[in-house]
């Protein structure tokens, strides 16, 4: 309808653009908590299947709803997190967890991540076995 308006539209465009990377792919979408309005980390993770494994994207780093902030030219943090993992039946638990974590360093610490920034996250990743690190 033309008098609809979008109440979500940084989520539409985030939506937006991973559809038309995987067209006909049903995103798992995961909800990690409580909203970043009521101080969660993020509103949720999307996990859409490709050949390879699984293509995860965050929601929340980013105004989702409405602008919030003065800068006219950032959305939020000025960005949201995403990560390639290898084929398997589902997202692996471990990289639903990474990404949260990354998140609630910007979030909880201000931190804003760009190009080649690197984060320790102190222990190996995906179970003490991984050699990821």
């Amino acid at each position: 309808m033309a008098d609809e308006v979008d109440e979500a539209p940084g989520w539409a465009s985030i939506e937006a653009a991973f559809s038309a990377a995987y067209p006909g792919v049903e995103p798992r979408h995961y909800a990690p908590g409580p909203p970043v309005s009521l101080g969660g980390i993020l509103d949720g993770i999307s996990a859409y299947e490709t050949p390879k494994g699984w293509h995860l994207v965050t929601f929340g780093l980013t105004e989702l709803y409405a602008k919030a902030s003065d800068d006219p030219q950032v959305s939020g943090w000025g960005y949201e997190l995403t990560l390639r993992t290898v084929g398997a039946d589902e997202p692996q638990g471990w990289a639903l967890e990474l990404l949260l974590a990354v998140a609630q360093v910007t979030q909880e610490r201000g931190v804003v991540f760009g190009d080649g920034h690197r984060l320790d996250v102190g222990s190996s990743i995906g179970g003490d076995r991984s050699p990821l690190r």
